[in-house]
């Protein structure tokens, strides 16, 4: 049971500062595909968190995530393979909202490298449909795949 700043201050106790770790700092807003994937390949504690954010280029992370998936999905730890379906998973949603106008569009200047635009609105829709699969995906649940086998095209999903 870990103790609270606040708990060692009600107990009179001096310098609760030294006795409680710092908080852990927030997950990395890492919007570059490239950077993710060499990550992934790494074991999970390998690397400082990172995670999906709303204003990411997510078109433009699909189709590396997917090109990098076909290419080393074998190669993938075991231990980080529910992660890259859950980071694929947060992106196709993200992408989603942005097509939807649910979220603002990315910032304007898109990483380099990336197809079809600069990440703005009217490149988004136009990157996605370059995804196989992607907008099969998001309409129907049963088409996500479960397991990194089925991203790399190895099984169908299970449904």
């Amino acid at each position: 049971m870990e103790l609270t700043r606040r708990q060692l201050q009600a107990m009179d106790i001096d310098n609760p500062d030294e006795l409680v770790p710092p908080p852990p700092p927030p997950p990395a807003n890492i919007d570059n595909q490239d950077v993710e994937n060499m990550m992934f390949l790494q074991p999970p504690n390998a690397n400082p968190p990172f995670q999906v954010y709303p204003d990411q280029h997510h078109a433009d992370h699909l189709v590396k995530l997917h090109d990098f998936i076909k290419q080393h999905g074998d190669k993938i730890p075991p231990e980080q393979q529910q992660a890259v379906i859950a980071h694929k998973q947060m992106h196709e949603g993200f992408l989603y909202g942005q097509q939807k106008g649910l979220i603002p569009a990315p910032q304007p200047s898109a990483p380099s490298g990336m197809a079809g635009g600069r990440g703005n609105a009217m490149g988004v829709p136009a990157i996605a449909s370059q995804i196989p699969g992607l907008q099969a995906g998001i309409a129907n649940p049963l088409a996500r795949a479960n397991s990194l086998a089925e991203l790399q095209g190895g099984m169908p999903p299970s449904g």
